[in-house]
């Protein structure tokens, strides 16, 4: 049997063993990190790192922007979002309008979060979007930023 700590709460059940608890409740991605765990009494300290860290998919991108237009490139940018606890890459999908499929190109180097996107048409508009994934999963698409490209 142990005492358990939670918050400011002590019950003991056996004089020689403890047992202290941590609780975070409403986790944000602000919360994790490494916490330190440590004991002291007139015998010594003893320390015990303890690293936080749920995982899950990212969070979306957000602030896609457009940085810069020419006649057949699209420059854009964007903020990611939580990578959900491990690395995350982007890729990119956009449509000519009055197009049926979309185009997807994947973002590189990995950790970029500015691209250009290439070989597109002359003094036509464009929809792109972005999605982040991690080795969970994907989040969803960004709302899409319509641009069009510039004559020639």
């Amino acid at each position: 049997m142990y005492c358990t700590t939670t918050y400011t709460n002590l019950f003991c059940i056996f004089r020689l063993t403890w047992q202290s608890e941590l609780l975070v409740k409403n986790v944000t991605s602000n919360d994790y990190g490494l916490y330190d765990c440590i004991a002291q009494n007139e015998m010594g300290l003893e320390r015990y790192p303890i690293y936080l860290n749920v995982t899950s998919r990212p969070d979306p991108p957000s602030y896609l922007r457009i940085l810069n237009v020419t006649y057949n490139s699209v420059n854009i940018t964007w903020t990611p979002g939580f990578d959900g606890g491990f690395a995350q890459t982007f890729k990119i999908r956009y449509q000519r309008e009055g197009a049926d499929n979309y185009q997807y190109v994947d973002v590189t180097p990995e950790g970029t979060n500015t691209y250009e996107v290439q070989d597109l048409k002359v003094d036509t508009k464009y929809s792109i979007s972005i999605v982040a994934f991690n080795s969970i999963g994907a989040s969803s698409y960004t709302n899409p930023v319509i641009v069009g490209t510039k004559s020639e």
